[in-house]
């Protein structure tokens, strides 16, 4: 029973950082994005 939580709170840990990182690339893109479109010449 034990061995079942542990791996049940690694694999959330895991899926934690998946997201996070998602997310952080993704504001990432979207800042760049954005500093791209601010420095075009209108």
């Amino acid at each position: 029973m034990r061995w079942l939580m542990l791996c049940g709170l690694v694999g959330c840990g895991m899926a934690w950082g998946v997201v996070e990182l998602f997310a952080l690339q993704r504001a990432r893109y979207h800042a760049w994005r954005d500093r791209q479109q601010t420095a075009l010449p209108h």
